[in-house]
């Protein structure tokens, strides 16, 4: 349903004064001050828009004592308002109509000339942005000085511009000249869902002025110093800048390092994935704060995975194909990182992968950073049967890491003298859990062994607790559940249970200490860390380093430099095995605390050398048991 602020929009008031008018309508006579505070806007803005109210016919001022006090005439008046437009449009056609035979008289017909329309202050370069809005193609490209414009036209009235581009499909290509002030203006990021892309030229190539390619014209809008706008329309001078943008494009192309981000911002994992997103864009930052790396910034375009393994196959050939990047971060579910695996061995490219997994893979186009089996749920299996006990309910999500975890868990059980008494799986955006409870309380486990991922783990454990089964009678350990997922559900109703994983917020060092106070000064003081996230923050750090080594961006040779490194990482050293493109990390067991934190358990204290393939099948086998659920699924990795 169409809001009144919409409305108001629509008949030409803009949005803050569209907020405005309907704050004096609900409130009545007001002050400035309370009615800025509601329409979210400030106080000196919201001064100047109720006068342009005025002057419009809709609002009234009166003063009592010192203080002026704003007041809605009747809402009739919008008509009327209406009706004031539609007699001046018709009285300036009628002037125009009138002086065509002069302008036609003085017209060369026998030369075409650029058509050129100057339009004076500020309202002038509002109209000529609602002319670019009336684009036939809609693909623009532009130089633009933010700062400039913004102090010109308004940064709520560009703002506005920049989501009309938006909500009626344009694509926009702009080069901005690079300062604090221009990284901040809403809108003026790289989206690639909203078609925009935004490159960054260094200050020697700061713009005096704004100017926007589009269909055959020009538009250039001043700065408020000169206070004008214009239009040029010619075929020529719009082909001549064109190919002018076009070489400073690309020759900014050359001068930052793209790296391609992508998780899921929406959908069943994004209480996972989202945070990682985060981590990396920290990461980056630091990086460019220090120089960069060779001189060079990282430029990241950040794409939505949508919790879709689909979606996840399209963006990543987007990112290698359309934006070029030299490597992409991202993925959680081992169904999206097997769609992605396919794409990325066609282009030869790289992708660095956060998560723990089942193992069972190696590709020279993935560095895996994440847990292997004989690093995370392997050591978990041999603590659970040393001090919970043998007997285990396996619970998962359906697809292709949980089944082939619990396989893998199964195989070591077998060989400790554990048992099996029960094994479930729910799909990915699956909730209902009761049935999978209610087994467990039937055969009554020792241990459950937990491989859901997602949000999914709010119901199950909720289920758990409303069946009065607790961490001290049956304690989970959970394979994908962190700070960031426990921080989303309830702390204390989980007290007592268990996770595995090679790093927790809470693991003393100094390495540990800097990175969450870094990460919760940029975030907020509430935000949690957590292996996946930390990895992710990792996997930049060594990606710098292998470029560094390699003294280029190119894809191969980033591969090859990324083999053998290492650092020190919160969690403590880790290294790039030469052999596997896996992470040599250390194992750790944490029962979780009243406040969602871990007391770590158990430490393999070193680091663990990485064997993805674990030692109860052979490698054909192995091989054989993924066909068979790849089959099973009709030629996914996930139960649809």
């Amino acid at each position: 349903m169409e809001s009144i602020e919409d409305l108001l929009e629509e008949i030409g008031l803009s949005d803050s004064e569209a907020k405005l008018y309907v704050a004096l309508l609900r409130h009545g006579q007001q002050t400035i001050t309370f009615l800025s505070k509601k329409a979210g806007i400030n106080r000196g803005l919201g001064y100047t828009l109720l006068h342009d109210l005025m002057e419009k016919g809709l609002v009234t001022k009166t003063t009592k004592g010192k203080v002026f006090y704003f007041a809605p005439l009747d809402p009739k008046q919008l008509v009327e308002y209406l009706e004031k437009q539609k007699k001046d449009i018709s009285s300036k056609q009628e002037r125009v109509q009138a002086m065509l035979g002069q302008l036609e008289s003085i017209t060369n017909p026998l030369t075409a000339k650029p058509k050129i329309r100057f339009y004076d202050g500020a309202r002038g370069a509002k109209t000529v942005l609602d002319t670019i809005l009336m684009a036939d193609r809609k693909e623009l490209k532009a130089f633009l000085s933010l700062e400039d414009i913004t102090t010109f036209v308004g940064t709520e009235q560009f703002g506005s511009f920049i989501k009309k581009l938006s909500t009626n499909g344009f694509g926009l290509e702009a080069v901005c000249t690079r300062t604090k002030e221009a990284e901040s203006v809403e809108g003026m990021q790289t989206d690639t869902k909203q078609k925009r892309q935004i490159r960054f030229a260094s200050l020697d190539m700061a713009f005096p002025m704004t100017m926007f390619i589009f269909d055959d014209k020009i538009a250039i809008i001043s700065s408020s110093e000169e206070n004008f706008a214009l239009i040029i329309e010619s075929q020529e001078y719009a082909d001549m800048q064109q190919r002018l943008f076009n070489m400073v494009w690309s020759s900014l192309d050359r001068t930052t390092i793209r790296i391609g981000i992508l998780h899921s911002l929406s959908g069943t994992m994004a209480i996972s994935e989202r945070p990682l997103v985060d981590a990396i864009l920290m990461a980056v930052n630091e990086i460019n704060d220090s120089g960069g790396i060779l001189g060079r910034r990282i430029d990241p375009i950040v794409v939505d995975g949508e919790s879709d393994t689909e979606v996840f196959a399209q963006k990543v050939e987007e990112l290698i194909t359309k934006h070029d990047v030299c490597s992409i971060f991202g993925g959680w579910t081992s169904a999206s990182r097997k769609t992605m695996k396919d794409i990325l061995e066609k282009h030869s490219h790289l992708l660095w992968y956060p998560v723990q997994y089942e193992g069972l893979e190696e590709s020279p186009n993935i560095i895996y950073a994440g847990a292997a089996p004989n690093q995370q749920m392997l050591p978990a299996v041999d603590w659970a049967v040393e001090h919970l006990g043998k007997k285990f309910f396996l619970v998962g999500s359906d697809y292709v890491f949980p089944r082939s975890a619990n396989e893998i868990m199964k195989g070591r059980l077998a060989e400790l003298g554990g048992k099996v008494v029960g094994e479930e799986y729910q799909k990915l955006s699956g909730y209902n859990f009761a049935s999978v409870v209610q087994k467990i309380k039937e055969v009554n486990p020792d241990v459950i062994l937990n491989t859901i991922n997602g949000d999914g783990n709010v119901e199950f454990f909720k289920e758990l607790r409303e069946a009065h089964i607790d961490p001290k009678s049956t304690p989970t350990i959970s394979f994908s559940i962190g700070e960031e997922e426990i921080s989303n559900m309830h702390p204390e109703t989980m007290m007592g249970d268990y996770a595995a994983w090679s790093y927790f917020q809470s693991i003393k060092s100094q390495e540990n200490n800097v990175f969450v106070q870094d990460f919760q000064t940029k975030y907020g003081r509430h935000r949690v860390t957590g292996d996946p996230i930390e990895t992710a923050y990792n996997c930049v750090h060594l990606f710098a380093d292998a470029v560094r080594k390699a003294g280029t961006d190119d894809v191969d040779a980033i591969r090859s430099s990324a083999l053998g490194l290492s650092m020190v990482a919160p969690e403590g050293e880790i290294q790039i095995d030469s052999d596997s493109q896996h992470v040599h990390r250390t194992a750790r067991i944490g029962q979780i605390q009243e406040d969602g934190q871990f007391e770590i358990v158990w430490s393999s204290e070193t680091p663990i050398k990485p064997d993805p393939y674990p030692k109860y099948k052979s490698k054909k086998e192995w091989g054989e048991f993924l066909e068979g659920l790849h089959k099973k699924w009709g030629g996914h990795w996930e139960n649809e």
